[in-house]
């Protein structure tokens, strides 16, 4: 072996020369949603279809750092060291404050909100087990028990929509089917508030699901990412954590707090075991947290009524917004006012034009991106795209929406 002159590689002689085997492409299935967000995302300059509501500034959250003297000393005095790999005690002890008296810090796992899908996977299903999820939604949920887990198999519970009917539905008779009809499930998964559709059960509804789950033996997967933003008070519902000991409830900074660039998340759940075989594959993973991320957290969640007052006031002015523009376009678009979170599902309806067609056409023409069923799979409810209103320049991007809606009326 020789080292080739003003290089660091090594050079190996013709005859040692040998391609490696080939990858294979297949063999991670693509995130239909973020690949159709990694084309569009950062070059489109309208966004219509974005699940957040508008990020935080540094700005806007160092002065909670500032007024608050221990937050101000742990920032001041921050080491970009490794940080305790369950999350930093006191991040741990704010996000307990969210839930009842049930969950203390010893219940939290912080971790990346991706990876907190993963690894309760991981930590729960085994060869040979069933799982039956919500759909459609984020495809993590579905697709690393379907594609990425040796001979585990999915039920795709579905949230619908009939073509004489605008408002979303999910039917509990249907999950007990499904349990009966696959006695080997042993997780059920749930998105509520639901993205895209804006869904909320209503306590009894959960209450019932959740007495469904333990009467099957079977755990459930709670992501509640938007559980802080229900529209109205009889939507909102304690966790299920709260409700159930065989429940991991899923949330983070992204949705509710405005701050998805921190890439901090959490997983809670009364099961210890559970919690144990995570922060076992977390040791695989990110190991610990980002220590600059989890004290921008804790100040933020310090704070959780402004923000949440921030973007209450955000969503409630552009959910009005919507209202008009759907009413005045009521032969093009049809939807049912979401009852939470910062997402709609809009039915599309015209002559020649699918809602991929409307999809393309806008972002090449007005430089407006929507997001079209399509990235959620097949389901029997058909023609939607999402709207997410939960930016600031929502009204300006439905003017330019209505120009182009306008043209095909000729």
């Amino acid at each position: 072996v020789q080292l080739r002159a003003n290089s660091t590689c090594f050079f190996f002689p013709r005859k040692m020369h040998k391609e490696p085997k080939a990858l294979n492409q297949d063999k991670v299935p693509s995130f239909a949603l973020e690949r159709y967000f990694a084309k569009y995302e950062f070059t489109a300059p309208h966004l219509l279809c974005c699940s957040d509501v508008e990020a935080l500034k540094m700005s806007e959250v160092l002065p909670f750092i500032e007024k608050d003297e221990e937050l101000f000393g742990l920032w001041n005095n921050l080491s970009f060291g490794y940080t305790e790999a369950q999350g930093l005690p006191l991040l741990r002890e704010e996000i307990a404050s969210l839930y009842s008296s049930e969950i203390t810090s010893d219940n939290i796992i912080v971790l990346v909100p991706e990876e907190g899908i993963l690894l309760a996977m991981l930590s729960i299903l085994e060869e040979g087990d069933h799982c039956i999820v919500t759909y459609p939604g984020y495809q993590s949920l579905y697709q690393i028990a379907e594609s990425l887990l040796t001979n585990v198999t999915v039920s795709k519970w579905e949230i619908s929509c009939p073509d004489n009917s605008e408002e979303w539905k999910i039917d509990l008779n249907e999950l007990r089917n499904e349990l009966v009809a696959h006695p080997n499930t042993k997780l059920i998964v749930v998105n509520f508030p639901h993205n895209p559709t804006g869904l909320c059960l209503s306590r009894s509804e959960m209450e019932e699901l959740l007495s469904i789950a333990s009467e099957f033996g079977c755990y459930v997967f709670s992501d509640e990412m938007y559980i802080h933003l229900t529209h109205a008070p009889e939507y909102v519902i304690p966790s299920a954590c709260e409700l159930y000991k065989h429940a991991i409830c899923l949330n983070g900074m992204s949705k509710s707090f405005s701050l998805p660039g921190l890439r901090v998340g959490w997983l809670v759940s009364q099961d210890k075991t559970f919690l144990k075989i995570v922060q076992k594959w977390k040791d695989y993973t990110t190991i610990c947290n980002s220590a600059p991320s989890e004290i921008l957290s804790l100040a933020a969640l310090r704070n959780k009524d402004a923000i949440l007052q921030r973007n209450r006031e955000i969503i409630n002015t552009n959910l009005e917004a919507a209202e008009a523009f759907f009413t005045k376009n009521a032969e093009l678009f049809s939807w049912q006012r979401p009852k939470a979170g910062s997402t709609a599902f809009i039915r599309f309806r015209h002559a020649t034009k699918t809602v991929s067609d409307l999809a393309s056409e806008l972002v090449q023409e007005k430089g407006v991106l929507v997001l079209p069923d399509e990235v959620y799979g097949e389901f029997s409810s058909t023609g939607f795209w999402r709207l997410g209103y939960g930016r600031r320049n929502m009204i300006e991007i439905l003017d330019i929406l209505q120009q182009f809606v306008d043209t095909l009326r000729v």
